[in-house]
C-alpha cells in the first residue's frame, strides 16, 4: 500500500511503509520533537526500533506541504496505523492507531503552529 493524494490547499496525504532509509524520516524526526502532543511511542526512533517486534502490517499516514520524498518536505503530521477488517465484533472496516502493549497511547503526531490543518489533513478534509 502506497499511495498519495493531494488535498485541498495544497497538501499531501501519503500512506508509506514503517521503513528506515526512507528520505522523509528526518522530517519525521523534526515533527515528533515539535509536535503539538508529544507521544514518543508514534516518533520515528521509538516507532522504527518497535517495527520488527510490534509492526506487522503498519503504515504511516503522513500529511506533508509536498511529496514526501521530495526534497525539504515539511511534514505537519503522522500517524502509524493498521487495517482492521472488525471491530467491537462488527464487520466494520477502519484504520486504528497502531498501539500494543508497549505503546499505549494513539494520539497523532500534529504539527504545533496548525494542529487543526493537519488533523484536518489526516481526515481528508
Amino acid at each position: 500500500m502506497r499511495n498519495t493524494a493531494t488535498l485541498a490547499g495544497g497538501l499531501v496525504a501519503a500512506v508509506r511503509p514503517l521503513d528506515p532509509g526512507q528520505p522523509w524520516i528526518p522530517a519525521w524526526r523534526a515533527l515528533g520533537a515539535a509536535s503539538l502532543v508529544r507521544n514518543p511511542f508514534y516518533e520515528a526512533g521509538y516507532a522504527l526500533a518497535a517495527r520488527d517486534a510490534f509492526g506487522a502490517g503498519v503504515w504511516l499516514l503522513i500529511v506533508a506541504d509536498r511529496s514526501p520524498e521530495a526534497p525539504g518536505a515539511r511534514l505537519i503530521a503522522a500517524w502509524p496505523f493498521r487495517v482492521s477488517w472488525r471491530r467491537w465484533g462488527l464487520p466494520l472496516p477502519l484504520l486504528m492507531g497502531w498501539t500494543h502493549g508497549y505503546c499505549p497511547f494513539g494520539a497523532p503526531l500534529l504539527d504545533r503552529g496548525d494542529p487543526g490543518g493537519a488533523l484536518a489533513g489526516l481526515l481528508g478534509d
